[in-house]
């Protein structure tokens, strides 16, 4: 570089000389021309960076596993590369693809027709709002199963009252309206309550919004999904 700045100096020096007629003049038009060099060849270099970096933008790559990933396309899980338009990471840690797996409570990859995934708080679609009930997270109990099952295959205007122990309950099924199958289950249900252990029973379920939610033994399945068949 230095040497080729040289070459341009004694060039220019040259042809100033046939300008100026003395030393000092030939001087100064070599160190304006100097000036001007040094000055457009900085403009040249920040002009080309600003252009590189437009073209390209900022750098996406990162490391996965020892690997090089573009991350505007893909990511990282469990030390595996994988493709965001078309897989997934479960747990942060398994990679699964859409279209033939699905990841269940964002533990575990289930394939689709082979293995179902019943959520961990799938709750009944209606719980009364006022009222607690111990078991509703784990609804229905090992004890209740048999009697949801039936309760759920009875059909419209339904009633399911419990105290919110869940320790005492009674449904009522195939009433001519709601309102009745509601007080059914209340009256019976209190009065075995009252001789129990005096707690007040409650609406847990109407007309049976909660039988999504279903019991077969020892295990639990969506019965929109699964159609009956235990996971």
């Amino acid at each position: 570089m230095q040497l080729l700045l040289r070459c341009w100096l004694l060039l220019l020096a040259r042809a100033t000389d046939d300008e100026c007629a003395e030393e000092s003049c030939a001087m100064s038009a070599l160190q304006r021309r100097a000036a001007q060099l040094s000055f457009d060849a900085s403009d040249a270099l920040e002009e080309a960076f600003a252009v590189a970096t437009l073209s390209t933008g900022p750098p996406s790559f990162a490391l996965c596993g020892g690997k090089s990933y573009d991350k505007s396309q893909e990511n990282c899980c469990g030390g595996e590369i994988y493709s965001l338009t078309s897989q997934g990471c479960c747990g942060n840690s398994s990679v699964y693809t859409f279209a033939k797996q699905g990841c269940c409570n964002d533990e575990q990859v289930f394939t689709y027709g082979v293995e179902n995934c019943v959520p961990h708080k799938l709750k009944p679609d209606w719980v009364n709002p006022n009222v607690t009930f111990e078991c509703a997270e784990d609804w229905p109990p090992a004890n209740y199963g048999n009697y949801w099952l039936r309760y759920c295959a009875a059909g419209q205007h339904m009633a399911w009252a419990m105290t919110p122990s869940c320790k005492v309950g009674w449904l009522s099924v195939k009433q001519d309206n709601l309102e009745d199958a509601e007080k059914q289950a209340l009256d019976a249900c209190q009065a075995k309550a009252t001789a129990y252990n005096g707690e007040t029973c409650y609406v847990f379920d109407r007309d049976g919004g909660g039988c999504r939610r279903q019991r077969c033994g020892t295990e639990m399945y969506d019965a929109s999904v699964c159609l009956g068949s235990a996971l």
